[in-house]
């Protein structure tokens, strides 16, 4: 997990992670919660390239059809 938790989330009370109900005999399974997905997203951009995310924002590209 590469994103920072925010210890005021309502959702998973700064864990960064959500427990999905039970299901025996399997092992306990949890998801990442919204808090910390942002972070994860941009550290995994970073790793393909550097810097992309602080590049600024293209309004209009004629890219976009």
């Amino acid at each position: 997990m590469s994103g920072r938790p925010d210890e005021a989330c309502p959702l998973c009370g700064g864990s960064g992670m959500i427990p999905l109900s039970p299901n025996p005999p399997h092992p306990p399974a949890y998801k990442r919660c919204a808090c910390v997905l942002r972070g994860d997203i941009l550290s995994n951009v970073e790793k393909g390239m550097k810097g992309l995310s602080g590049a600024s924002v293209v309004k209009d590209t004629p890219l976009k059809g």
